[in-house]
C-alpha cells in the first residue's frame, strides 16, 4: 500500500527554495544519521531535521500535513529512499543524486486509473458524466449479476450522451512499456532478468515480481507509469469537448481516513477500534487483549488470528469499500 500526497499547489519562487533547503536539510539528517548498523527510521530523521535547523523546520510552513506526505515528496523528487517493508517506523536511505528540477509525481484518481491500466478482456469502459466517474462493466450481461451493472447498462441505453467510452491501454501497449523499460535500465544484471521476465509465459507477472525485489526499480517504474497513464488520460480528455475540464489528479482524502494514519495518530479510544487492533498488530505493537497482553503479536498462531479477521471483515464489506482497498499489485498476480 502506497500513498503519494504532493503539496497540489503552484508554489511561488520563494516556497519552492524553501521546498529545497528542506530537501537538502533532510538529505543532511540522513547521512548523518546513517551508519553500518542500519538505515535511520524517520522518527530519528524528524528528530535530527529540528536539531540542525534549530526547530525551524515547519511542516505547515513548507505546505505538508504530515512527515510522511514530506518524505513521499522528498522520495518522487529522488532524495531519498523509503523503505516501507520495514516493520514499524519507515527507514530512510539516500536516492543518489536528486533531481531538483524533476516534475513530482502526480496521482491519477483511482477510477480513471482502473479504467485505463485494466487490460482485462470482456469488460465495456465510460465515464459517467452526471455521477463523475469512470466506470467499468462486463460486456455480457450475465444472469444473477449485481445490480449496479443492470443500472448502468440500462442508462447507457437510455442517456448514451451521458456516457463517454474509454479506450483502455491495451496488455500489448503496456508490455511495450514494460520492454522499454528494461531497454533503459542502466544495470545490465538487472536488464538481462527483466528481458528474461518479459520473455516468460507471463510477462507482465514476471515483471512485477521482479520489480517487488528492487525497490529503486519499482519507483523509476512507477513514475513512468504514471506518466504514461496520464498522457494517455489527458489525450482521451482532450479528444472529447463534453469532459475538457475533467480532473485527472487524485485528491488527497487520507487525512480523514483514520484507515490510512499512522499508529500514533490512532487513539487507543478510536471507534475504529479494529482498524487501531490491525495497525498494531502490523507495527508489532503490545496489544490490550491478545496474546494475553504481554507482547507483540508475531507468533504464527497470532498471525493466523488476524488473517482470519482481515478475511472476515473483508467478507463483510459493501463492494464500493472493497473497490477502494489498496493492494500491491504482486498478491493479485500471484496464483
Amino acid at each position: 500500500m502506497v500513498i503519494r500526497i504532493g503539496i497540489g499547489d503552484v508554489l511561488t519562487s520563494e516556497a519552492a527554495g524553501q521546498k529545497t533547503e528542506a530537501f537538502q536539510a533532510l538529505v543532511s539528517a540522513v547521512t548523518s544519521l546513517s551508519s553500518t548498523e542500519g538505515a535511520p527510521t524517520a522518527s530519528e530523521v524528524r528528530l535530527e531535521l529540528r536539531r540542525i535547523t534549530y526547530n525551524g523546520f515547519n511542516l505547515n510552513a513548507l505546505g505538508y500535513r504530515r512527515f510522511r506526505d514530506f518524505l513521499t515528496e522528498a522520495e518522487q523528487y529522488g532524495y531519498i529512499n523509503i523503505d516501507r517493508a520495514r516493520p514499524g517506523d519507515y527507514s530512510l536511505s539516500l536516492a543518489g543524486e536528486p533531481l531538483p528540477d524533476a516534475e513530482p509525481v502526480r496521482e491519477i484518481r483511482s477510477d480513471l486509473w482502473r479504467a485505463f491500466i485494466d487490460w482485462t478482456p470482456g469488460k465495456l469502459r465510460f465515464y459517467d458524466i452526471v455521477e463523475d466517474k469512470a466506470i467499468v462493466i462486463p460486456e455480457t450481461p450475465a444472469p444473477l449479476e449485481p445490480e449496479r451493472f443492470r443500472d448502468a447498462r440500462e442508462r447507457i441505453g437510455l442517456e448514451p450522451s451521458k456516457f463517454i467510452p474509454i479506450s483502455h491501454i491495451t496488455l500489448s501497449t503496456q508490455l511495450d512499456w514494460m520492454r522499454q523499460f528494461s531497454i533503459e535500465c542502466n544495470d545490465a544484471r538487472l536488464r538481462d532478468i527483466f528481458d528474461s521476465a518479459l520473455a516468460g509465459d507471463k510477462p507482465a507477472k514476471l515483471f512485477h515480481a521482479v520489480l517487488r525485489e528492487v525497490p529503486e526499480q519499482r519507483l523509476r517504474w512507477r513514475r513512468i507509469l504514471l506518466q504514461r497513464v496520464r498522457a494517455e488520460v489527458e489525450k482521451w480528455r482532450e479528444g472529447n469537448d463534453e469532459i475538457k475540464g475533467l480532473r485527472i489528479d487524485r485528491t488527497p482524502t487520507h487525512a480523514d481516513n483514520p484507515t490510512e494514519r499512522t499508529v500514533g495518530e490512532i487513539s487507543s479510544q478510536s471507534e475504529k477500534g479494529f482498524v487501531h487492533l490491525v495497525s498494531q498488530l502490523a507495527a508489532g505493537s503490545k496489544v490490550k487483549g491478545s496474546a494475553g497482553g504481554k507482547g507483540p503479536i508475531s507468533s504464527p498462531s497470532d498471525v493466523e488470528t488476524l488473517r482470519s479477521m482481515l478475511h472476515g471483515a473483508i467478507d463483510r464489506m459493501p463492494i464500493e469499500e472493497l473497490k477502494a482497498i489498496r493492494l500491491p499489485i504482486g498478491y493479485l498476480l500471484q496464483d
